[in-house]
């Protein structure tokens, strides 16, 4: 060793290499759980300054509270760790809970035995691509929104890990991910499909619900957990405030609203008149089974008064719209809902309030695609606003008299106009 430079903590020194000298540093990091040295190191500057001044900012960094103890936790320990934690501080749902537990399997599987402290931006982004190429059942391809989310879900695990000291910065923030394609809405009823619907289910246990989804946009799951307190006829409103869930052990649990926001909305006449004939058939239903009704103040429920499965109401729906001659889901009723209201000019920012929408740019991403007939509606309004009148007509053109169009430019010198440009 032909130069060897040791401070109070670390060490300089040289090393040979097939290029020539290069230059490394090393310093003590405290002890390992054997009692041994924990030494860290770094090499292959080219000069023995630029060693040391990389050197001295490790040190610096360390004098300022920046560097980050050494740990020998594996990103798989703590991300199981940090998924359980979510679901005791009751921060998730079970649902969300259980989610999560599938999502993280993806990333724990390619870089879960890594050290919490080893994970680089470069890592996460490079197995992520490859789970998107090939990561699924049969090496098929992982979609751009399940990516999208499980890289989610690592960074929110990551921003803790700063927060507890356990790593400098969070190596997910700089990851690029695959392009989300843009969500296409598609079987959405016409309006005319939508009056047969309504009219099909007139009489039904159905119909206030398909009316309700229909005009405030409701989710399915907050229509099932819509009770009847949630509903002002005085003032003509309803307020959305929950949402109904299956777990997994096939019980039902009632959460917030998607967005965790609450929200009220005005109901139509139509749609007021549609929810008071449905209460009449729910107190045909008490009276009918008496103290053998289960009564959960549910506005959309079974005879009984318990809480309908979700799928049932998609696959009743599913088939009254079939009859009604388009294909199509509850949820569509929703994408109906704001799409009606945008295409007919309501702000961007009314619609996603009504929708429940954290900001309108969710309401601009998905909902602002044409209702059927809007193409045809967009010709009728410019005919009736351009189409009636004559356009100006433009002043005629000047033409040069045929005598002084010539091939023979030389004739032509002394006789041409001056407005005519001769080339000799």
């Amino acid at each position: 060793m032909k130069d060897n430079k040791r401070g109070a903590q670390g060490t300089v020194r040289d090393y040979p290499t097939k290029q020539g000298k290069r230059w490394a540093y090393v310093y003590d990091a405290g002890r390992k759980p054997d009692g041994t040295r924990r030494q860290i190191s770094r090499k292959g500057f080219k000069s023995k300054t630029e060693a040391q001044n990389a050197l001295t900012k490790q040190f610096a960094e360390i004098l300022d509270n920046t560097a980050i103890k050494p740990d020998e936790v594996t990103f798989a320990e703590y991300f199981i760790r940090w998924i359980e934690r979510q679901g005791a501080l009751k921060i998730w749902a079970s649902t969300t809970r259980q989610a999560s537990r599938e999502r993280a399997q993806y990333a724990i599987r390619m870089f879960g035995k890594l050290k919490l402290q080893q994970l680089t931006t470069e890592r996460i982004e490079t197995d992520l691509l490859w789970l998107h190429q090939r990561g699924g059942l049969n090496e098929r391809p992982i979609s751009a929104k399940t990516i999208h989310n499980i890289a989610q879900l690592v960074s929110q695990c990551l921003e803790e890990a700063v927060v507890r000291e356990k790593i400098k910065k969070n190596p997910a923030r700089g990851v690029r991910l695959p392009k989300m394609p843009r969500k296409k809405i598609v079987n959405m009823p016409t309006p005319e499909q939508f009056e047969d619907l309504l009219y099909r289910t007139e009489g039904t246990r159905y119909h206030a619900m398909i009316a309700l989804a229909a005009q405030c946009g409701l989710r399915r799951a907050e229509l099932l957990a819509l009770q009847w307190t949630d509903i002002d006829f005085r003032i003509e409103k309803v307020m959305i405030t929950k949402s109904l869930v299956v777990t997994r052990e096939g019980g039902f649990e009632i959460k917030p609203t998607k967005s965790e926001r609450d929200r009220m909305v005005r109901l139509a006449p139509g749609t007021i008149d549609a929810l008071l004939r449905h209460r009449d058939l729910i107190e045909r239903d008490k009276d009918l089974l008496g103290a053998g009704y289960r009564d959960n103040g549910l506005v959309f429920c079974t005879p009984e008064g318990d809480y309908y499965s979700p799928a049932q109401i998609t696959n009743r729906i599913t088939e009254f719209m079939a009859k009604a001659g388009f294909k199509s889901s509850i949820h569509k009723l929703r994408h109906f809902a704001g799409s009606f209201l945008v295409s007919r000019g309501m702000p961007l920012p009314a619609v996603a309030e009504i929708l429940g929408h954290s900001d309108s740019t969710i309401t601009q991403r998905y909902y602002t695609h044409t209702m059927p007939g809007d193409n045809e509606m967009a010709a009728v309004l410019w005919q009736n606003e351009f189409g009636k009148s004559e356009p100006p007509r433009k002043k005629p053109l000047t033409v040069m008299p045929p005598a002084y169009v010539t091939t023979d430019v030389t004739a032509n010198r002394e006789t041409a106009p001056k407005l005519l440009k001769v080339k000799g």
